[in-house]
């Protein structure tokens, strides 16, 4: 008796398992045919040599998402006309308002951590034209 019961459960958690697979692979190809908005691409979006304002900010995400079908960015401020301030008070409002917007729309933000293109570059001059790997240590 307890073998028919142990086949009985095991037949019973096999049928729920296949169950939810097919349903997982009902989801995984709906998924192809129209990629939910997690899966979007979410490019860099430049802040270039250029004021940066909430109603702007706001304008470009839901385009970005509504005609484009980006899925979110990672902001990268750059050059010496960019306003607000890198890393000011007010950038960091602008900031805010593009991950409140964000959230509304369903979009993702990732993290960008720097100014310009310093990465990898050694030397290069950065969005604010300051060279600082360079300055820091010169060649001699």
């Amino acid at each position: 008796m307890r073998k028919l019961s142990t086949l009985v459960i095991l037949f019973v958690l096999a049928a729920l398992s296949f169950a939810s697979a097919a349903a997982l692979g009902a989801d995984l190809r709906q998924d192809f045919v129209a990629p939910p908005l997690k899966y979007a691409t979410r490019p860099l979006w430049f802040w270039n040599n250029t004021a940066v304002t909430d109603v702007g900010i706001a304008e470009q995400m839901q385009q970005a998402r509504d005609k484009c079908g980006y899925g979110g960015f990672g902001i990268l401020p750059f050059g010496g006309g960019f306003w607000p301030k890198y890393l000011s008070e007010e950038y960091f409002e602008a900031y805010a308002t593009a991950l409140k917007k964000a959230e509304e729309l369903g979009m993702t933000m990732c993290i960008y951590d720097e100014y310009g293109f310093p990465s990898g570059s050694a030397g290069a001059i950065h969005g604010d034209g300051i060279r600082r790997f360079a300055d820091k240590h010169p060649t001699p």
